[in-house]
């Protein structure tokens, strides 16, 4: 939602350092982020923020400018798949042409099915006869998309064309309730209903099940929850898939399932095998660091994406996406790094935000919410530090919250510095 509670298909979960989202900024809408606004502050409170340490001007991340401490996107800090970028490099020479190596298609759904737990392995895919083929292409429980983003998108469109209510979080993303915003706007039949956070700013699922109404249409259930990175158990989760009518499409976002330490945790790629009526959708934007490719794809039966690509762009034509996905997957290597330096950077932020007796959620994210009094003031004053972070209560509705992205051990080390300050000066 924007600042003038309208919804719009322009705005993105991504914003620049002036406040302008991406999509925004190419139809020169300001929708919100960093305002204008500059806040005083005494001498005695400015001599409590002096700074030791880093500041931005110290360091540059990757893929940033120097000097530019970008923690508002919940990108990877350590950059792209090395692998990856080798992969896409290689085949550079090939922009003139079309993608006629459907081999490198294949190998790319196959991958991803056989991830997920769809097997093949009584089928001849090396040298694939045309039954084989055709077993494994009715096999597919894959669609692959242009970004999760355009998943969503395509869900909520497929699903609620002809009117019906979606039910989201209050606190969630909130992508799919934007869209459904849209068709009501447009003069469809669409019901919105945000069901509130539990007091651990959970999804409630016992609410959300009470929620449904004989026109519900799609449940949104995003895990790890964003903004705040919470997570509900697989045996939650199914317990209330097991609770709901057939009817109802259940939508899991599950774009940062790579950063859960949880051990007991449980991806829902068994519940979008098994059910017809659950879907889940992920991303090659956040552990493998690949948003600028624009790479995403849904698990569900294939009925369900039979419209899908009417909403969506594909990636089965694109030479650089499909070679820098399937190198991706293969660098496990970057995978474990990019983990690593997110759990070790929330332990980091942990410890510092306990020692300035700041509240904050734990999470199984590569983000986290933090409490403070003011939360618009508290960002502007950090950006003019160069330190991006969000505004949780007003993007999201998690009121006195800011969303901070983790960064290298560097990047935090910044953030820290930096929020210290910036606490003083609004006098928080």
């Amino acid at each position: 939602m924007d600042v003038n509670g309208t919804f719009s298909l322009e705005r993105q979960d991504q914003t620049f350092h002036d406040g302008l989202s991406r999509r925004g900024f190419l139809r020169g809408m300001m929708i919100g982020g960093i305002g204008a606004a500059t806040l005083g502050a005494s001498p005695s409170a400015m001599a409590r923020a002096l700074l030791s340490g880093k500041t931005a001007a110290d360091i540059q991340g990757a893929g940033v400018a120097k000097g530019i401490v970008r923690l508002n996107q919940n990108e990877n800090p350590l950059g792209p798949s090395p692998k990856a970028v080798e992969a896409i490099t290689k085949h550079l020479h090939e922009l003139n042409r079309y993608v006629d190596d459907f081999s490198v298609i294949m190998n790319l759904y196959m991958r991803l099915n056989m991830m997920n737990g769809v097997r093949f392995d009584d089928l001849n895919l090396q040298n694939p006869a045309r039954e084989d083929m055709q077993k494994a292409q009715e096999r597919n429980r894959v669609f692959l998309s242009d970004g999760s983003a355009n998943i969503l998108r395509a869900v909520t469109l497929t699903y609620l064309q002809d009117g019906g209510e979606v039910i989201e979080a209050e606190g969630g993303y909130g992508d799919v309730s934007e869209f459904a915003m849209i068709l009501k706007q447009r003069g469809r039949d669409v019901t919105v209903t945000r069901v509130p956070l539990t007091a651990e700013k959970r999804h409630d699922l016992e609410a959300m099940r009470k929620a449904i109404t004989p026109q519900t249409k799609l449940v949104v259930i995003t895990n790890p929850n964003n903004p705040t990175g919470t997570i509900v158990s697989h045996d939650e989760l199914e317990r209330f898939v097991n609770s709901v009518p057939e009817t109802v499409k259940i939508l899991v976002d599950e774009a940062y399932i790579h950063f859960v330490k949880d051990p007991a945790y449980k991806n829902a790629a068994d519940l979008a095998l098994s059910r017809p009526n659950v879907l889940v959708s992920r991303t090659f934007s956040k552990v493998y660091g690949l948003p600028g490719l624009r790479v995403g794809y849904a698990l569900g039966m294939p009925k369900d994406f039979q419209l899908f690509w009417v909403f969506t762009g594909s990636v089965t034509q694109n030479l650089l996406c499909l070679h820098g996905a399937l190198a991706a997957l293969d660098d496990v290597e970057h995978v474990r790094r990019s983990q690593q330096t997110i759990w070790d950077a929330r332990e980091y932020l942990s410890k510092e935000l306990k020692a300035m007796n700041l509240s904050y959620t734990p999470t199984e994210s590569n983000f986290m919410v933090i409490e403070v009094k003011n939360p618009q003031a508290v960002v502007e004053q950090l950006a003019k530090q160069k330190v991006l972070i969000r505004d949780a209560e007003r993007r999201w509705g998690v009121k006195g919250h800011i969303r901070v992205s983790v960064g290298t051990m560097e990047e935090n080390e910044v953030f820290i510095n930096a929020l210290r300050q910036a606490l003083a000066q609004v006098g928080a």
